[in-house]
This record gives C-alpha cells, sequence and structure tokens, in this order.
C-alpha cells in the first residue's frame, strides 16, 4: 500500500489539489502559509518555491501530512507523527552534521522545545540496513503546530501567526550551542554506521555525520 493510500485509509482524507482561491496568505520566518475557511492550509519554505512542506487537510479534525508522515495533536495538544516503520529502523534528526537519535518520534508527541528545534531546519532519517530508507524536511513544524492548536481551538477569529512554541525549559538551546561548540569537529563518521557513533560516545564523544543527500519514498 503506498503511502498516499495508508493516508486516506487511516485518516479518510482525499488528497486533491486545493482548486479554491485562500482565503488569508502570509509568511513566518521564511515559511509562507495559506489557509481556506474549511481548514486546509499549505506551508513553504519561501527560498524554494511554492511546493509545500506541509498541507493540512480537516475531513472531521485537522491533521498534517506530507509524502512520508502525517501529524496531528495529542490529547495534551502536543505534535504526534505518524508513519508506519520497519522493524529495526533507525530514526534520528539530522541538523547540520549532527544526528539525533529519535526511537520514539512515531510512538509518543514530541516535546515542544524538540518541535522548535526541528522547525528551524533539519531531516528526519528513517534508516534500514545502513540505508536511508526515507527522508524529510522539519522546517515550519512550530507554525503547523500553532495552526492545528488554532483549528483545535474552534478557529476564532484570524489565525495568531505569530504564537510561539512553549519550550519545556529555558536552557535548552544554550545547551544545543554548547555541544555544538564544544564537539570534536575532526570526528565525522556516516550516518549508517551507529557503531562507530556508539564507540565515540562511550569516549564521551559527540557523534558527527556526513550530510547526506536526502530522499523520499
Amino acid at each position: 500500500m503506498s503511502f498516499r493510500r495508508w493516508i486516506s485509509a487511516t485518516f479518510g482524507i482525499c488528497i486533491l489539489p486545493c482548486a479554491a482561491l485562500a482565503q488569508v496568505t502570509g509568511n513566518i520566518d521564511a515559511i509562507s502559509f495559506e489557509y481556506w475557511p474549511d481548514g486546509r492550509a499549505t506551508f513553504s519554505d519561501v527560498h524554494l518555491g511554492a511546493k509545500p512542506i506541509w498541507r493540512i487537510a480537516c475531513p472531521s479534525i485537522c491533521v498534517g501530512y506530507n509524502d512520508a508522515v502525517t501529524i496531528s495533536l495529542s490529547d495534551d495538544k502536543r505534535l504526534q507523527m505518524h508513519r508506519p516503520v520497519p522493524e529495526g529502523a533507525r530514526i534520528s534528526l539530522l541538523h547540520g552534521q549532527r544526528t539525533i537519535d529519535m526511537p520514539d518520534l512515531f510512538t509518543k508527541p514530541i516535546p515542544n522545545d524538540r518541535v522548535h528545534d526541528m522547525s528551524r531546519g533539519g531531516h528526519i532519517l528513517i534508516e534500514k540496513d545502513w540505508k536511508i530508507a526515507t527522508s524529510f524536511k522539519t522546517d515550519g513544524l512550530s507554525q503547523v503546530l500553532s495552526y492545528l492548536r488554532w483549528r483545535a481551538a474552534g478557529a476564532q477569529g484570524a489565525w495568531p501567526q505569530t504564537e510561539q512554541v512553549a519550550t519545556t525549559s529555558p536552557f535548552y538551546h544554550l545547551q544545543i550551542e554548547q555541544e555544538r561548540q564544544y564537539a570534536p569537529h575532526d570526528q565525522l563518521v556516516p550516518n549508517t554506521k551507529p557503531q562507530i557513533q556508539f564507540a565515540i560516545r562511550a569516549q564521551n564523544g559527540i557523534p558527527f555525520v556526513a550530510d547526506p543527500t536526502p530522499t523520499s519514498d
């Protein structure tokens, strides 16, 4: 079953081009958006043209999707990603030359501070048998989360698109910058060799990976 058919079967979404004129358009932090009265919306990177990174559909409740995943709100209004993943696959966030393992990405809601970090640019990598099976961009997730929360709350008035996603720790991003500052830059290893990364971690190093060319299903 193709991923688009899986989306339709799971969420009841018919993926069609948006034919009606958009009611509202704009951009936030290099992410352009447009949304319609029925809840549909698109989010795109202004530097990459008009092709959307994320789309929103609202058959009953609003969900987001791209060619690789669907996203929805958890009961506590956090972002939840959905995708069938092969058993034993490695799931990680690639940001610059760093990878962060995210084994619970498709089974648990994503912490708000992690959503904010992912939204600043990066790719989710799904690897199987040391090969990248799927990857997709994570830009704009903060805006998508804000929009889904607004729709879930009844969508009264205009979308407060300047809403900031609250972080769970005020020191989270300081910690990330410190990790990057003190990371050993000479340790470049393929992200498809996790056993090498484990060895580096055992020596109190921070793993680095070569930046592969992202691919999609």
